[in-house]
């Protein structure tokens, strides 16, 4: 990999004054600047949402994907499918940071591989410091603007503080029939379109509002916001094996419950009182008490009444559509399948989006061309809460 270029911080350390001072003398114009070039800012998660790295117990064994060394132990790293294609659709419109909870050493060698020439995330890579918790990312260590900020990452617990950036995506564990970076490529194309929809022939400025003119830029959280919609509204959802603390004071406190809300939906710690009871499959799931009280309701012939895994939850999270609840049905006698594909209509919506990205940016493939368009096998035990930490 060659130098990373001046401004280029691949922040293992630092002092909390030295970003705290940056933040309030570069942000501002940093900002301004984007705007004017119809630029945002991508705040990119590595491990599950980009690649899927494992330690390999035999150094002979030939890898499923890349062979790396993080000090002389050999990892087996899987690019998810699309990688590059994505990278690059990113780069035309958004700055590109990578915010990952692996150290420098690993950091450095996945980035030879993604990007050996430091072309992609130049706004700067912030990996994981001593100082600091495995557990949680903040938008205080990355210097832009958060009302620009998008924030892609398979797991929600470790952004509590910036949930209304989050732009979710599945967890990907090695599959070659992934297609999460397909969807991801529409979303953050279309988040950007409507961004910069309505902007002024002289363009957005928050600086400019701040003096009394019509220049105001919208924020990034309601545009996002707005075009994921309200897909749980109407839903009161109860939940059994997916978040730790479920007192009734701090259920909606909880990341996920938080993200619930911000798509539309209402938390109740009732199975009587909800018209979803979500769970996760653990060992000894059929002697749960909730859900065994659920089907117990659906057996009596309770209507607009849902017993769903997890999988229900987070593909409607990350897809922006809401999935049919009937494919990921609770059953006592359930072996877990397939995910279900994409609705028609979301296979037709996403088939839009790649010709209108493919004729926005010069000389790139064509989506369809990358990723097979299916979703990944869902697999036992995938949780909200994991963080992979290298």
């Amino acid at each position: 990999m060659k130098d990373m270029p001046e401004g280029f911080l691949l922040s293992s350390g630092g002092s909390d004054a030295f970003e705290a001072l940056a933040t309030a003398e570069l942000v501002p114009a940093d900002a301004e600047n984007k705007l004017h070039h119809k630029k945002l800012y991508l705040v990119l998660d590595l491990d599950e949402t980009l690649v899927y790295s494992k330690r390999m117990e035999d150094p002979m064994a030939t890898p499923a994907g890349h062979k790396i060394f993080v000090r002389g132990q050999p990892f087996d790293m899987v690019l998810r499918p699309g990688l590059q294609h994505f990278l690059r659709m990113a780069v035309s419109n958004y700055i590109v940071f990578l915010y990952t909870m692996g150290d420098e050493d690993y950091t450095r060698a996945v980035l030879r591989i993604i990007d050996p020439e430091s072309n992609f995330f130049r706004g700067g890579i912030c990996c994981w410091r001593q100082s600091e918790s495995r557990h949680h990312k903040s938008l205080t260590r990355v210097v832009c603007d958060r009302r620009m900020a998008l924030i892609v990452d398979d797991s929600i617990d470790v952004w509590s503080e910036d949930l209304s950036n989050l732009c979710l995506t599945r967890r990907f564990v090695g599959d070659k029939l992934d297609d999460g970076l397909q969807l991801l490529c529409g979303q953050l194309f279309g988040l950007h379109r409507e961004f910069f929809a309505n902007a002024p022939s002289e363009g957005w400025s928050y600086e400019a509002a701040a003096s009394g003119t019509l220049r105001a830029a919208p924020r990034v959280q309601s545009v996002l916001h707005t075009q994921r919609g309200q897909l749980l509204a109407g839903c009161t959802i109860a939940l059994t094996g997916v978040v730790t603390d479920q007192k009734e004071d701090t259920l909606e406190q909880q990341p996920l419950c938080v993200l619930i809300k911000h798509y539309g939906g209402e938390l109740t710690l009732s199975v009587d009182a909800a018209t979803h009871l979500v769970a996760r499959r653990k060992e000894g799931w059929q002697k749960s008490p909730k859900i065994n009280r659920a089907l117990q309701r659906q057996q009596a012939g309770a209507t607009g009444f849902y017993v769903v895994w997890d999988h229900w939850l987070l593909d409607t999270l990350a897809t922006w559509q809401k999935q049919n609840e009937e494919s990921y049905a609770v059953r006592l006698d359930d072996e877990r399948g397939d995910s279900p594909p994409p609705t028609s209509l979301f296979s037709q919506q996403l088939e839009g989006v790649a010709k209108a990205i493919t004729a926005d940016v010069e000389n790139l493939e064509t989506v369809s061309d990358l990723v097979p368009p299916r979703k990944r096998l869902r697999e036992e035990g995938v949780a909200f809460e994991q963080v992979v930490t290298h």
